[in-house]
């Protein structure tokens, strides 16, 4: 029950923040960033400098031998404190920025990019399928419209004009509604959240002191 409570004073101190910012909730900032942060340093020396290198290159150095090169250019973050060698952390950053773009740039293409585009090529009509058939219609409608928007911008062909204006206020429509939709699962995802918290307090809090002092728990 102890550590229940405490978490619920943590909880409360934190959701004070919507009143206005106070000296608890800032507390519990400094607080959750510094166990973060305390926790990260643990986890990094067990989890990768124990196991990736010390244990594998005190056990066969030999074979390993080879992992002393990145341990060094990882511990050149350790000059990011020190002014006049801070630059030197430039380089393990800029290794770490490099490969992570070049292995996250064939994720990226294959889900955003390759998979948008077979999605827009597909026949508009699936036989047997209606459900199928109106979503490819759907996509495609949605593709022209939000492209008209953003690309022709001018167009001098007074027939097509008329046209591409309703195709823009379309395409307009449907950006609005797509920016909706992510606003909303992020509103959801939040939502959630503080749910959890509320139940957290009114039951496993609450709950729990109310059948204390009636004498139905310890």
């Amino acid at each position: 029950m102890l550590t229940t409570t405490i978490a619920a004073l943590l909880t409360l101190g934190a959701m004070s923040l919507v009143w206005k910012e106070n000296i608890v909730s800032r507390f519990i900032e400094h607080l959750i960033l510094g166990i973060s942060l305390g926790y990260g340093v643990v986890l990094t020396y067990r989890q990768i400098f124990l196991r990736l290198f010390w244990v594998p290159v005190t056990t066969d150095f030999a074979a390993n031998w080879i992992l002393i090169l990145p341990t060094l250019i990882g511990a050149l973050w350790l000059a990011q404190p020190f002014q006049k060698v801070r630059w030197l952390s430039l380089i393990p950053l800029a290794m770490v920025l490099g490969a992570f773009s070049g292995l996250g740039l064939e994720r990226i293409m294959s889900s955003y990019i390759i998979e948008a585009l077979e999605g827009t090529v597909k026949s508009l009509y699936v036989a047997g399928d209606l459900q199928k058939s109106f979503d490819h219609v759907v996509i495609w409608l949605g593709v022209v419209c939000i492209l008209s928007y953003f690309y022709f911008r001018r167009i001098h062909n007074p027939a097509l004009e008329k046209a591409h204006e309703y195709t823009r206020i379309v395409g307009i429509w449907w950006l609005m509604a797509s920016f909706g939709v992510s606003f909303g699962f992020t509103v959801m995802a939040r939502a959630a959240l503080l749910i959890y918290r509320i139940q957290f307090l009114t039951q496993d809090w609450i709950g729990e002191l109310i059948k204390i002092a009636s004498g139905g728990g310890m």
